[in-house]
């Protein structure tokens, strides 16, 4: 019978009646387990988060394994080079979170644009007529009207200009690999918000860096629910504490967990207050997990039980 390694707690998957075959021995580990290299080798395929501590390909060398299966798009944390010189097939569920993803965007945006952390706050400390004439006073916007400009243009990104088209913003994209796009930094000026949804590489680490993002418009609202290390988190910081950006919303960190000196957490006073941070959500709700993992162990099950060629395949991708 053939064997597959889980990565990912079981009960993940349980939770939402989501069951590998029964022709297959599943076998749940953790990724720091001293038994994890020793088990690869008598296994057949493993499944794994999209988030989590990189693992080394050398668990790999020697093994029978044919297929790692990602439960979600993003494959970083895997050196996918070094794993197609071993033979190996790494595939992921590019757009299954594509939904979620797009929801949580158009979310934030809406509450960066009208202030609703600060007014809550300041509601409950009693300033609800001076707080009142403070938003009217700051000419609030909605999203008709504004232009988005999304960075990465896949599944993600193309559902996340839906989203925001479906409020009457005038949305325009950069992605080199997709016909139809603009220039990055014609994109970064004429934006009055940006959403970033590019996998995280060697060609996109620190993509928005100083130069891009001095293009923005002042005032403009920065969105990141990719990956940490696509804009450099100081800069972020120091844009919104010099009030050049309004506003920005981080759900991807450069090290997760946020530890207690990251940058994010030693914010001005007013810079706090136009920033949202979220721990790596934006992809995460019950319809996208279970389309994930439905996905997921399809993929797997046609690999070790059927001997047939996997979809989704990244190798060639990297």
């Amino acid at each position: 019978m053939p064997k597959v390694i889980s990565l990912r707690p079981l009960k993940d998957f349980y939770d939402l009646d989501v069951y590998p075959s029964r022709d297959i021995t599943v076998m749940e580990l953790g990724a720091s387990s001293t038994l994890l290299k020793q088990e690869i080798l008598k296994s057949d395929g493993i499944i794994l988060p999209a988030v989590g501590s990189k693992l080394d390909s050398s668990l790999f060398e020697g093994s029978k394994i044919k297929l790692i299966q990602v439960t979600g798009a993003g494959f970083d944390r895997l050196n996918v080079a070094e794993l197609s010189a071993l033979g190996i097939p790494v595939a992921n569920i590019p757009g299954g979170s594509a939904s979620a993803v797009s929801e949580y965007v158009v979310s934030v945006a809406l509450s960066l644009l009208r202030n609703l952390n600060y007014c809550t706050k300041s509601i409950i400390k009693g300033e609800y007529s001076s707080l009142r004439n403070e938003m009217i006073s700051a000419g609030i916007n909605q999203l008709s009207g504004l232009t988005v400009g999304i960075i990465g243009y896949g599944k993600i990104g193309r559902s996340v200009h839906d989203a925001f088209e479906f409020f009457g913003a005038n949305v325009k994209f950069y992605d080199p690999f997709v016909k139809g796009g603009c220039e990055l930094n014609d994109v970064l000026r004429d934006a009055d918000l940006v959403s970033v949804h590019v996998p995280l590489s060697d060609e996109t680490k620190n993509l928005l860096g100083n130069n891009e993002l001095k293009l923005l418009k002042s005032g403009a609202i920065l969105i990141n629910a990719s990956r940490g290390g696509i804009v450099p988190e100081e800069l972020i910081v120091q844009l919104l504490n010099q009030n050049h950006l309004g506003g920005a919303a981080i759900d991807v960190f450069y090290e997760e967990p946020v530890p207690i000196q990251n940058c994010f957490l030693k914010l001005n006073d007013k810079a706090a207050q136009r920033i949202i941070l979220t721990p790596h959500m934006a992809g995460i709700s019950r319809q996208a997990w279970r389309t994930l993992f439905e996905k997921s162990w399809a993929n797997i099950e046609k690999v070790v039980l059927n001997n047939a060629a996997p979809e989704f395949v990244v190798n060639n991708n990297e």
